[in-house]
């Protein structure tokens, strides 16, 4: 940050530098974002834009576009979100800037795969792929292969997920992401989980909690619990699994990821209704679906009135 901050100071004694203060508070508020500095963040990328249009700046324009669209999608607002991506996409073809097309269409396919649309969302991840195959692009190449993986455990593909996620891995640990290598771990969780491989689950949740903790990752974090509580539930271990989703609970509260927290209460629910306690479950699946309706998550929202009707019925 304090470089970043040295190349503003240094900006803004020329208008002519406006491109170059408007691509540092982009870079500030990525940073922000990911300390879950949620205002500061947004404040750096608005006057990374207002830097931008000052400076009649097209690119730096949509970067500004897309960097406000990564803000939206971790406070959950899916509308302001797409439409801060369809704009910087919008722009990015105008300026043939292949990169920026390859990250926003990877960015919407995994919007779609929020809403339930894994057709649309694969579609998505095509444009991508060859994009950053041509650009020699590895890091685009493992964030995109683990969005597609996630949208095919989503859509109950496990072989495809597995394929996916093996890809993402190789290229994440290549470019040296240790960040994304604890996410593909994470979510590799859940294909050990769907077959009832414990050990395996537990075993990746854990090498990637300790990524996380070390990075200060607090969101990562709290998925890490989500998928313990999942794991100790499929156990019948009740009271751990109950601790760990309601740690998941209080860190995505606290660091204010609404998508992430409805998660937990759904899964906490879960485990309460499989327990028998279906007052409490119902409390939960009245969380989550709460927080899945603001989001407008449609398919979430009929998943869970489903579940919950089932209960009723």
């Amino acid at each position: 940050l304090e470089m970043f901050q040295q190349v503003l100071e240094l900006c803004r004694r020329k208008s002519s530098f406006y491109p170059y203060c408007s691509e540092a508070h982009l870079w500030i508020g990525h940073i922000q974002l990911m300390q879950s500095r949620w205002s500061q963040a947004l404040k750096s990328y608005q006057r990374s834009l207002e830097y931008a249009r000052n400076g009649q700046h097209e690119q730096a324009i949509a970067n500004a576009h897309n960097g406000l669209a990564y803000y939206y999608f971790e406070q959950g607002d899916l509308a302001q979100a797409t439409a801060f991506w369809e704009k910087a996409l919008e722009l990015a073809e105008q300026l043939r800037d292949n990169r920026l097309i390859a990250k926003v269409n990877n960015n919407l396919g995994v919007v779609a795969n929020v809403q339930g649309q894994w057709e649309k969302a694969l579609a998505r991840y095509g444009e991508s792929v060859p994009r950053f195959e041509r650009l020699g692009d590895l890091r685009g190449l493992a964030e995109t292969y683990h969005n597609m993986a996630m949208t095919y455990a989503d859509a109950q593909r496990w072989a495809e997920a597995g394929v996916h996620y093996e890809k993402s891995y190789q290229l994440a640990r290549e470019v040296g992401d240790i960040r994304l290598q604890a996410t593909v771990q994470l979510n590799r969780a859940e294909l050990y989980l769907t077959i009832g491989d414990h050990r395996v689950a537990e075993a990746l949740c854990h090498q990637a909690l300790r990524i996380f903790q070390s990075l200060e990752d607090h969101l990562g974090e709290a998925e890490v619990y989500r998928f313990l509580g999942m794991i100790h539930a499929q156990k019948e271990d009740w009271a751990t699994a109950k601790q760990h989703f309601e740690q998941s609970i209080r860190l995505n509260r606290k660091y204010k990821s609404p998508l992430c927290e409805a998660e937990a209460h759904l899964e906490y629910g879960r485990m309460l209704r499989k327990k028998g306690n279906l007052k409490s479950a119902i409390k939960q699946y009245q969380l989550a679906l709460d927080l899945f309706s603001m989001l407008k998550a449609e398919h979430e929202v009929e998943k869970v009135r489903r579940e919950m009707s089932s209960i009723s019925s």
